[in-house]
């Protein structure tokens, strides 16, 4: 611990530590959110398999709305 304090005295941070130092004053800010809401859907196209992430990015606040997805609905009927 003593060398790691010494190296930060003399040399500085290294860069992960500027990027945690950094995300930590935004995190503060509340400048931005975590989505956490994120999940990947398997979808079929032509044959093709994919993966596509989804997710409600529409906000009130800090709560996420429930909104439905209009292509979506179109496409199940």
């Amino acid at each position: 611990m003593i060398n790691e304090e010494m190296r930060k005295k003399n040399d500085g941070l290294i860069l992960s530590e500027k990027i945690v130092s950094h995300a930590d004053k935004i995190r503060q800010k509340r400048l931005i959110n975590l989505i956490d809401d994120a999940f990947f859907a398997e979808e079929f196209d032509e044959g093709s398999k994919f993966y596509v992430r989804r997710t409600n990015l529409l906000r009130v606040g800090d709560r996420y709305c429930n909104v439905e997805d209009e292509v979506l609905a179109a496409q199940k009927i």
